[in-house]
């Protein structure tokens, strides 16, 4: 079948998914396509304007910089916007989540919730959990330096903007997790209200 476009109307809601979620509707209700995560995650943290970051964080992580040109460096991956002529440049960091959900799924907090161990970890420095955390932060704050390097050079030489990242993903639902990030990075982060800002781009 051919593509589609984001936004792009492909069809309507089928009658029996309609009984399975219990939705009485003589109406047709339509079904409009969203993006890829990925894209969806930076229309809903506004990551479309030349300057602007986000940390898009689950099994693994991306800080995304919005910008009129690619920036060939190693390290940075360079993908369209979805703002015509303009960029995304992407560090990434390949397993911060999995890294941790790992050593979590094979400690006694495997059946807790996240902001518990979080929360425990932060109270107890000494444990092997809090040394992963405390790399993974280590790990990012290089990430957040390059692409604020990058940010710096492409906003005019007087902008008084206060570097901010916009965060979404799973690290963005635990407040504990996310003052720590900004602790070790000395980085001020912010979240949407909706903290799965994929949901708001679609």
């Amino acid at each position: 079948p051919d593509f589609v476009q984001l936004g792009e109307k492909a069809g309507f809601v089928k009658t029996k998914i309609l009984a399975t979620l219990g939705i009485n509707s003589t109406e047709k209700i339509p079904v409009f396509c969203g993006g890829p995560d990925f894209v969806t995650a930076l229309i809903g943290t506004n990551t479309l304007s030349v300057g602007k970051i986000c940390d898009r964080s689950g099994s693994s992580e991306g800080i995304n910089l919005c910008s009129d040109k690619p920036i060939q460096k190693d390290e940075f991956r360079n993908l369209p916007s979805v703002i015509p002529e303009l960029f995304n440049v992407s560090y990434l960091l390949s397993d911060t989540g999995t890294r941790f959900t790992q050593w979590k799924n094979s400690s006694e907090w495997k059946n807790e919730s996240y902001e518990n161990c979080i929360n425990y970890l932060l109270k107890n420095q000494q444990t092997e959990g809090y040394k992963i955390i405390l790399e993974i932060a280590n790990q990012v704050k290089i990430a957040f330096s390059k692409i604020l390097e990058e940010q710096k050079k492409l906003l005019p030489q007087n902008s008084k903007t206060i570097p901010k990242l916009i965060c979404t993903g799973g690290q963005a639902k635990n407040p504990s997790w996310m003052q720590f990030k900004s602790d070790v990075t000395n980085v001020e982060l912010w979240v949407t209200n909706c903290p799965d800002a994929e949901l708001m781009g679609n």
